[in-house]
């Protein structure tokens, strides 16, 4: 490159730099008062602390906010229309961004080839922010005013503060808030309703449901209504889940302020309303809170056009709410009801009267429990009588009757009184069986059953609840049903002998001893007559047994069983039970007829064998061979050196089915003992065994009761026993030992 080229190109460069460098400095002057590169001042020098009021002006539009103060510390939009505003968008947002307002240079606008105001559109500004001190809501004293006008890159912008005439170039974040947003950013999105304790009383009216009613009174929720024009108890659940729901909606759009036509919305003629009083900040004062719900937003139905009126404000906002908050807030009257069919506290009651045709059933609770007051010759099971009660004020209707007349005697009339009053709350309950023409219309038009619910009715309402009869089934019992359960209160260590003569005619006889020490400081059980028993099965007997309490009580009269229970008292009392195994029943004539239900469990107990059935006595080591022998043919299996099972008439030999084979018959336990039959059942097959202390030979019988007998001589002990084993030991004797091939 040659020097003329390089010389005119150096030329070129520097008439361009000049150029980006005046235009690019136009408008960002510098001076005594600017600060220098990064250096960052504040635009407002006296932040006032007292500031509860805003106006936010953009182009024809005013918005006034105001903080009212004590005790009501929220914002609101005052003008054009109140509402509530968010709480971060005034306190947390807009004071804090304007009163920290940073600038970084500062111009008189129009001088020295500076921009005019036009030009940076500060006149008029893009937005004004008024910073304001009010006493109320048109006394309001202006203490700082910020103009805005356009952005620049780098987070910039130009704005004006109160009368002072010069431009300053500011840190964005204010322009972002007021520029980029609006009115129905600051606004909440959530309607606010009261919580259950505030609330005094709900209106609903619309959705083809008439106008619903409710009101708080003590505490306690009532309800009237275009069909049920009395008072009648409210579900207080219901009426929280309708507070619940109420608060909250959320607002998904803001879409008109005060329209003068309410018509395109369906709000003229709302489809639904809900209108809540709470209590008010002063003394007998009361707050409204309303929201009416009119037409779909559009086909689809997802979104309802709604306004929300907090606290009697009288603007109208148009607004749009999810078609999941019209359904939550669609309540019928039903919908709402006490389903109780008595609002009676349970641990309030004292008394309880049940009258019907089966007998009365009457319940006093003493300061030792629940009683029969009218002396039945026996003990109240306390669980009992209060399963019964609380059944009574647990049942809950399934469905309703207004203004219902029924007929007939009632099935049974229930009495509850409680404490502090002698006046008794009563209920009827009725067949729907035989009523009206029109109550079995109303009732097969709900889809209810009469054989499957009973009509109860509270003495003082006239609504007819619908009852399950499951739900009642307890109020019909005799009062032998709520007998005490206990037999007999006894512990093993108050016996000294129990017998047990089972249906086999088999005597079992047990001792309890307390030998002299050293020999053992705690008492003992022995059976009579064996050296060893199934302690087991014995220790289990007396979990099952004692105390002896009944499952139920029979109104039956005492009958022959097949298994007796003696039970002798150290004390030389005797107390003889019999029980009917088949039926789970017993009976004993120790303190007056008893007949009653007993658990399987202790059936089961009862009925096993308590001799000692270890009828095999050697262990799976000291087995050396069987033989087993069926239908002429014989298998002998033994261990080999390596711990195999092998045969010397076969090659193969089934391991698994080997090892449990062995370890079946090794300690072969019978079922229960038996004598030798008159006619002994024919021989299925036999196993012939060695084993280093003795030798065996278990005949396994044809017989459906699983008969099998042994003949051995273990050591010293001579074994001919005849006895029955379960299905899965004999399985394990049957097992195929062979592996096929």
């Amino acid at each position: 490159m040659n020097f003329k080229t390089t010389f005119i190109l150096v030329l070129l460069l520097g008439i361009v730099g000049a150029y980006f460098y005046f235009v690019s400095m136009k408008g960002k002057p510098t001076g005594p008062d600017t600060p220098g590169p990064g250096d960052m001042k504040p635009l407002i020098t006296q932040i006032p602390s007292d500031v509860n009021a805003l106006a936010v002006t953009k182009g024809d539009t005013t918005i006034e906010m105001l903080r009212p103060g004590a005790p009501d510390t929220r914002w609101f939009q005052t003008a054009p229309v109140r509402f509530p505003l968010n709480e971060w968008s005034a306190k947390d947002e807009l004071i804090p961004k304007a009163l920290n307002l940073l600038y970084s240079q500062s111009f008189e606008p129009g001088r020295d080839d500076m921009p005019t105001l036009k030009d940076i559109n500060l006149d008029p500004p893009l937005a004004t922010l008024t910073l304001q001190r009010a006493t109320t809501t048109t006394d309001r004293k202006i203490i700082h005013t910020i103009k805005l006008g356009k952005t620049v890159t780098g987070n910039r912008g130009y704005a004006m503060v109160n009368d002072d005439k010069k431009v300053y170039v500011v840190a964005g974040d204010l322009h972002k808030i007021l520029l980029d947003q609006d009115i129905n950013d600051w606004r909440i999105k959530d309607i606010v309703g009261p919580q259950i304790a505030q609330a005094e009383s709900i209106t609903l009216s619309g959705m083809n449901n008439g106008t619903i009613s409710l009101s708080k009174k003590n505490s306690e929720w009532f309800l009237s209504a275009s069909e049920t024009p009395e008072n009648s108890r409210a579900d207080t659940t219901a009426v929280n889940d309708l507070l619940v729901a109420f608060d909250s909606i959320n607002i998904a759009k803001f879409t008109d302020d005060n329209p003068e036509d309410l018509s395109p919305y369906g709000l003229d003629k709302p489809r639904m309303a809900i209108d809540i009083t709470r209590v008010g900040a002063k003394p007998d004062e009361t707050v409204t809170i309303s929201v009416s719900i009119g037409a779909p937003v559009d086909l689809t139905g997802a979104r309802y056009f709604a306004t929300w009126s907090p606290e009697g404000q009288a603007d109208t906002v148009v607004l749009e709410i999810g078609a999941s908050h019209v359904t939550a807030l669609t309540k019928s009257v039903d919908d709402m009801r006490d389903p109780r069919i008595t609002p009676t506290k349970f641990g309030n009651v004292k008394q309880l009267n049940i009258t019907r045709s089966a007998g009365a059933l009457s319940l006093l609770k003493s300061t030792s429990g629940w009683e029969f007051p009218n002396g039945v010759g026996y003990a109240v099971d306390q669980n009992k009588a209060s399963e019964l009660i609380e059944q009574i004020l647990r049942a809950g209707a399934v469905g309703y009757l207004s203004n219902a007349k029924l007929t007939g005697e009632a099935l049974a009339t229930i009495a509850l009184t409680t404490i502090g009053t002698n006046e008794a709350d009563r209920i009827t309950v009725h067949d729907p069986v035989g009523q009206s023409e029109t109550i079995a219309q109303q009732l097969g038009s709900k889809n209810f059953d009469p054989k499957e619910h009973y009509l109860t009715r509270r003495s003082g309402e006239s609504v007819v609840y619908i009852v399950d009869r499951s739900k009642l089934n307890r109020i019909f019992q005799s009062p032998l049903a709520l007998r005490d359960r206990m037999v007999l209160d006894l512990k093993p260590d108050q016996l000294k002998k129990i017998t047990v003569k089972q249906f086999n005619s088999v005597v079992h006889e047990f001792n309890q001893s307390t030998p002299e020490p050293p020999a053992k400081p705690d008492p003992f059980w022995n059976l009579s007559g064996h050296e060893s028993f199934e302690g087991a099965a014995f220790e289990y007997l007396l979990q099952q047994l004692l105390p002896l309490k009944a499952e139920s009580w029979l109104d039956l009269d005492p009958k022959t069983g097949d298994v007796v229970l003696g039970l002798y008292t150290k004390d030389d009392k005797k107390i003889i039970v019999t029980f009917d195994a088949k039926r789970n029943m017993a009976m004993t004539l120790h303190g007056g007829k008893k007949v009653f239900q007993v658990s399987k469990d202790l059936i089961e107990a009862l009925t096993t064998d308590f001799r000692d059935r270890n009828v095999l006595p050697v262990n799976v080591d000291q087995l050396k061979s069987v033989e087993l022998t069926r239908e002429g043919l014989s298998l002998t299996v033994r261990k080999d050196a390596n711990g195999q099972f092998v045969s010397n008439e076969v090659s193969l030999i089934e391991q698994s089915a080997a090892q449990q084979f062995f370890d079946t018959l090794a300690g072969l336990r019978a079922e229960r003992l038996i004598d030798k039959p008159d006619e002994a059942p024919t021989v299925d097959f036999t196993i012939s065994g060695k084993a280093t202390n003795g030798k065996f030979k278990v005949s396994i019988h044809k017989s459906d009761e699983r008969v099998v007998s042994i003949v051995a001589k273990i050591g010293d002990r001579t074994i001919d026993q005849w006895f029955t084993v379960n299905e899965l030991t004999l399985d394990k004797l049957r097992a195929k030992l062979v592996k096929r091939r």
